[in-house]
């Protein structure tokens, strides 16, 4: 799955010019492809023992993916730009800048790019469906 989603971030990327042609300018040293594909595909580091910690580690980041637990759940999610997306989310306008490509790899989030990019709730994202099943097995034991 992160390889899919991996390659959806590589498309349509514009080429960066590092600057090597400009005289008295040094080339940047910009990440290669492979070492973004890493970064990308592997959210979370070691110090991390679940992917449930890695989301929760920041509120920003649990909070982004608890509206999208609720906003899967309303049936029909639309595309928001991320100032829209914070104040749906309840969170500072920061936080979606912080969050949103990691949370876009890892198919929880869709994204369109069409110049400012809009940010829709993947209904097809397997980690949101077993999120919200394990949402619903809590609640239910919780009753009891």
């Amino acid at each position: 799955m992160a390889s899919d989603n991996t390659t959806r971030l590589f498309e349509g990327a514009i080429k960066v010019d590092d600057g090597a042609d400009i005289p008295g300018f040094e080339p940047m040293d910009l990440p290669d492809e492979e070492e973004v594909r890493s970064a990308v595909e592997e959210p979370y580091s070691d110090e991390h023992h679940t992917l449930l910690q890695w989301f929760s580690e920041t509120q920003g980041r649990m909070r982004l993916v608890t509206f999208a637990l609720k906003d899967l759940q309303s049936g029909d999610p639309i595309f928001r730009n991320k100032s829209e997306l914070a104040d749906a989310a309840g969170v500072s306008r920061h936080t979606p800048n912080r969050y949103m490509e990691e949370l876009v790899a890892l198919g929880i989030y869709d994204e369109r790019a069409q110049g400012i990019s809009r940010y829709r709730v993947n209904k097809d994202s397997n980690i949101l469906r077993a999120l919200a099943a394990l949402e619903q097995q809590l609640r239910e034991r919780a009753r009891y």
